[in-house]
């Protein structure tokens, strides 16, 4: 069995006698685990040393005391804290905090000091290093309060959060641009219907999902009329009707295809060959900066126009939280909402001359 199939914390090699161990190993914790196969004996062996190791603080803070950002980063990384993250998510949280432990401080690495000696300076002076991209600034300051909650679990002498306080940079970017009504137009002009750019740009648009749920829908998804499926960022399960335009374009793609979405070699895409492939499509159509999650933006943005109610709009995206609802929808069409509020005036002008 490899190393990376195996949980976190979990350890196992052949003795001389070439006999198989396997250990659950944590900083001042360390417990035999059944060695056949990952199965419900093993997980419930593996629970229990896992909820044992943490309730072992006094062992844990004589090791961790004096430790580095380096260290603390690495202990993370191992913990089911970071694996249960979202395939996509993990990478980005791996990047973004060894790229934190790099930035040098009076000639230092960040990463080199140890954890317990941090302050709020260091925190800010990492966060000045990182001015001229305002939102990676504030990316690094939120991961190092992760790993500060994380290592503070274990080592109640750590003090005060050193991120606490820190000022982080304004940002004047709401995300991934959303697409306008004439952007898809421009779109749909560029690759007609029947299209495979047409076909992927429907399936985004129509179905309001990540691009990780894209690229994974297929045959099997559709029950009585309607798209089902699981988010794999949230687990959510959503039952999504399949709109006419849709239809339309998936009436091209064959039943005996596994995915609607596939590469030009019949394969799976992967997540970064998929923005791949759209950012060329976009680029085609003159829209450099479009992609494909800001079609996603654009859905929650239409029903919103449309009248749709924050739950109903939930129920399409799958969001979990309505912050997060309103945030898509916050650039709900202002000439919409000034129609609207034109049209309240002149009716109450045209009922005063009534009245008059």
């Amino acid at each position: 069995m490899t190393r990376s199939s195996l949980p976190a914390y979990v350890h196992e090699y052949k003795d001389r006698t070439g006999k198989l161990r396997r250990y659950f190993r944590r900083r001042g914790f360390r417990r035999a685990l059944p060695t056949g196969n990952l199965d419900a004996d093993f997980f419930r062996a593996y629970a229990s040393a896992l909820t044992e190791s943490e309730q072992t603080p006094e062992k844990a803070s004589r090791t961790h005391r004096g430790d580095s950002l380096d260290s603390a980063i690495e202990r993370y990384l191992r913990s089911v804290q970071y694996t249960s993250l979202a395939a996509s998510t993990r990478p980005v949280y791996k990047n973004v905090l060894k790229n934190l432990a790099n930035i040098e401080f009076s000639g230092k690495r960040i990463g080199e000091r140890p954890l317990h000696q941090m302050r709020s300076r260091h925190v800010q002076a990492l966060m000045e290093a990182k001015r001229d991209t305002p939102d990676a600034a504030n990316r690094c300051a939120k991961l190092l309060r992760v790993i500060w909650q994380y290592e503070a679990r274990h080592d109640q002498r750590y003090g005060l959060d050193p991120t606490i306080g820190v000022q982080k940079f304004r940002t004047r970017s709401d995300g991934f641009h959303t697409w306008t009504p004439g952007e898809r137009a421009k779109f749909e002009a560029r690759h007609p219907a029947g299209s495979k750019a047409r076909l992927v740009y429907a399936i985004l648009y129509y179905t309001a999902q990540r691009s990780g749920d894209a690229i994974r829908l297929g045959w099997s998804n559709v029950e009585d009329g309607a798209i089902v499926l699981r988010q794999r960022k949230t687990g959510t399960d959503l039952s999504i009707p399949i709109a006419p335009p849709l239809a339309c374009e998936l009436e091209h793609v064959p039943r005996t295809q596994p995915l609607w979405i596939q590469t030009e070699y019949e394969r799976p895409f992967t997540s970064p060959g998929f923005r791949n492939y759209m950012r060329a499509r976009c680029d085609e159509a003159g829209l450099p900066h479009c992609s494909a999650h800001g079609l996603r933006k654009a859905m929650a943005t239409d029903l919103a126009n449309a009248g749709a109610s924050t739950s109903q709009i939930q129920s399409v995206t799958g969001h979990q939280t309505t912050g997060e609802i309103e945030r898509y929808t916050r650039r709900k069409s202002q000439s919409t909402l000034a129609s609207t509020a034109f049209a309240l005036l002149n009716q109450r002008d045209g009922t005063e001359e009534e009245g008059g």
